[in-house]
């Protein structure tokens, strides 16, 4: 599938036809710890204007666009520059060649240590990631902005030792004993919320017979690596003078290993947790362990020339693998060059527990995908509030606020503050036939069967 177009900046100078035929590759994963490597060549003789030499810490920003969509975005920082200069051959031959390596903004709060110690009680965790970014990351040029920073769970208790833990760190904590993610978006924004709220289901579908999105190749590997259906955490002295202790189990996996593999089923693993020294510490913590080792693995690995962005469900069905249709997760997604204005895209691609019961969001791809799916809508639309017409839209764009809508058409409100104002045009029976972007003039017709 080719794209529409492709842009790589670094410091908001665009170098994409800079780039090495064959360099490029980018990693995007589900926890935003996107990485990208690609290489820069210039002919030495040559004075070329728009062309500046990378140096370390520059911002790189990444755009893919396809069917007038922008589907791959990655912004992040220069972490290794390694120059080459080229003396063979004559003129175009000798070059200069810059082999680049970019990080996520995560690595920033992992260069940071928490410096004093900080002792709290009955605390949320989000309270102590804003003391975290007011204290240490705004002074590294990430945003002091705290809209995208929730509550987390509530802690009875929670210490941080001077100089034994990176910003990076404390944030890992928890965020695992939240059961949410953090990062730090495009805009450098610092996120802290719950992982499974961004989570999306595909449309389409990676389904042999049908073929919905053609692959090409397929990997499959089973296995029952950190697997377990009963998590102990053994915790250390809590106030009483006795063991801090915690078991969970899922009923329903042991009894589905008990029939598969005979015996009683059970599967256990302890987890060693000293520090933990508080019971709702020790239930969160088996809890959270649970719901991510809880299920035997399937990792599957696929090819494909369709875009896809990691952190959300798509759907997959390949019987001659012995894969019956399941939705999997899309943990990474590894990108490089194919063909002319065609990228190769390697999907990584999980089963986890912890979403078998979600009920899921949908992402639109393309602008088609966009009118089938709301065509059903906007057939009833003016007959929604405000909110409810929010809460559709932030099935699609998480960043959206708010959505006001009148006889005419509606504006959406993202968090960034940004506007996007709809025109409506409707036909004799007073439905929906076109939706306008008034910001761009672009319109997309909505057909009705009669």
């Amino acid at each position: 599938m080719k794209y529409n177009s492709f842009s790589l900046k670094i410091e908001g100078q665009e170098v994409s036809t800079f780039i090495k035929d064959g360099s490029f590759r980018l990693t995007l994963d589900a926890n935003y710890n996107n990485t990208c490597d690609f290489t820069l060549t210039r002919a030495i003789d040559s004075n070329i204007e728009g062309f500046t030499p990378p140096v370390l810490g520059q911002d790189v920003e990444i755009t893919v666009i396809y069917n007038n969509i922008t589907i791959i975005k990655s912004i992040g920082i220069i972490t290794r520059i390694n120059k080459r200069k080229i003396e063979a051959g004559l003129g175009i031959d000798k070059k200069l060649e810059f082999n680049i390596t970019c990080s996520a903004y995560n690595t920033i709060p992992s260069r940071r240590v928490v410096a004093t110690e900080k002792v709290y009680d009955n605390v949320y965790a989000g309270d102590i990631v804003k003391e975290l970014l007011t204290e240490y990351l705004v002074a590294e040029g990430i945003s002091s902005e705290i809209d995208y920073i929730d509550n987390g769970l509530q802690l009875l208790e929670y210490d941080i030792f001077a100089n034994t833990k990176t910003v990076a760190e404390v944030l890992d904590d928890l965020a695992s004993q939240s059961h949410y993610i953090w990062y730090i978006d495009y805009n450098k924004k610092l996120v802290f919320k719950n992982s499974y709220a961004e989570t999306i289901m595909y449309r389409k579908n990676l389904i042999t017979e049908t073929t919905d999105i053609e692959f090409l190749e397929a990997e499959i590997e089973e296995t029952t690596d950190d697997y377990r259906n009963r998590q102990i955490v053994v915790g250390g002295l809590g106030d009483d003078g006795y063991i801090v202790q915690s078991i969970k189990e899922d009923i329903e996996e042991i009894s589905k290993m008990k029939t598969q593999t005979g015996g009683t089923g059970i599967w256990e693993v302890i987890e060693n947790a000293t520090d933990i020294d508080l019971q709702e510490k020790a239930d969160a913590k088996a809890e959270f362990l649970l719901n991510k080792y809880g299920k035997t693995k399937t990792e599957m690995t696929v090819t494909i020339l369709y875009p896809v962005k990691p952190g959300g469900l798509i759907s997959v069905s390949l019987p001659t693998l012995g894969i019956d249709y399941n939705r999997y997760f899309v943990e990474t997604v590894n990108i490089s060059d194919f063909a002319p204005d065609e990228l190769l895209f390697e999907l990584k691609l999980v089963h986890k527990k912890i979403f078998e019961e979600e009920d899921l969001p949908i992402v639109l791809d393309t602008e088609d995908e966009f009118t089938d799916y709301f065509k059903e809508k906007f057939g009833k639309i003016e007959n929604l509030t405000n909110q409810k017409v929010t809460e559709e839209f932030q099935k699609i764009d998480s960043s959206i606020v708010n959505v006001v809508i009148s006889d005419g058409g509606m504006v959406i409100i993202r968090r960034d503050g940004s506007q996007t104002s709809l025109s409506f045009t409707k036909d004799g029976e007073d439905r929906i036939t076109s939706i306008t972007n008034n910001n761009n003039g672009k319109s997309i017709g909505i057909g009705w069967s009669e």
